[in-house]
């Protein structure tokens, strides 16, 4: 193997280091290799620098004019690919009729399928305005209206009303019960029924030891206390029931009131548009 001489390997380490001056890095060149004075005068190209096939095919594709075509268009990330097109479209749409705008509304027999509308140019974006208005109008009155102490007032007065009819079958379950000599009782596991002996609950104890008829008569009593606390439970099953379906009506026919009248200008204003007129009413 030849050797190499140490320092002329490293004959670049010696070459003393000197400070440089921005003059001593600087390339100007001569102002006549330049035909403009400043670079706000350059024109900015649109279009893909050295792409001009591209350009030309997006050219002849966007002029056909009959349905069924598509445009494809690749290239590496950062290329301008979507800026291109984009600004390509831009061109060719100025010269073109304005296309209708097209919406999307809630569909609220079908929400998978929501139904999609076609408006005047303009009107998509004016019906979203007025929508978004609506939306605010009807937060504010809804708060109002449910907020109010007319509302608490009635509200009260309807729970009033089932938590006597409850109290009521409760009142009355106990009272039956107790005529077939049984005291019935809400444990936290749900209601238990005592039988009594001179109106007082026997315990289990007790009950053994009473006589094998006396044990039958309260097992029959037991049974027909059963059966009026089944009863009774579906009946205040059936009241909640109620009062949940009641509750439900007067919350709708508070909302109603509060912001029927808030949708006459917009349906006024979109009336022209059948499809529209139906997804408000």
């Amino acid at each position: 193997m030849q050797e190499t001489d140490f320092t002329e390997q490293n004959r670049w380490r010696l070459v003393p280091m000197k400070k440089l001056s921005f003059r001593d890095v600087d390339c100007s060149l001569p102002k006549k290799v330049f035909n403009f004075k400043s670079i706000k005068n350059i024109k900015c190209e649109d279009e893909l620098i050295g792409q001009q096939r591209a350009i030309e095919a997006l050219d002849f594709g966007l002029s056909i004019r009959a349905k069924g075509y598509n445009i494809f268009v690749t290239g590496p990330t950062g290329t301008g690919r979507r800026t291109s097109v984009k600004q390509m479209l831009e061109k060719i749409a100025k010269n073109m009729p304005t296309p209708d705008d097209w919406i999307y509304v809630h569909n609220f027999d079908n929400p998978s399928e929501p139904w999609a509308i076609n408006l005047k140019a303009g009107d998509g974006k004016r019906f979203k305005e007025s929508m978004e208005k609506l939306v605010e109008e009807i937060s504010a009155a809804l708060s109002k209206a449910f907020e109010s102490e007319d509302y608490s007032k009635i509200i009260s007065e309807i729970e009033d009303e089932y938590t006597k009819k409850k109290r009521e079958l409760w009142e009355n379950l106990v009272a039956q019960a107790k005529e077939l000599g049984y005291l019935v009782q809400v444990t936290p596991t749900g209601i238990a029924t005592v039988p009594l002996v001179d109106d007082k609950p026997i315990t289990p104890e007790v009950y053994t030891n009473l006589p094998e008829d006396v044990r039958k008569d309260i097992e029959d009593r037991g049974l027909q206390v059963k059966h009026l606390v089944e009863k009774a439970l579906q009946k205040s099953r059936k009241l909640d029931r109620e009062l949940k379906e009641k509750l439900s009506e007067q919350d709708k026919y508070v909302a109603l009131f509060a912001i029927g009248n808030l949708f006459e200008e917009i349906v006024k204003a979109f009336s022209n548009y059948r499809r529209i007129t139906e997804y408000l009413e």
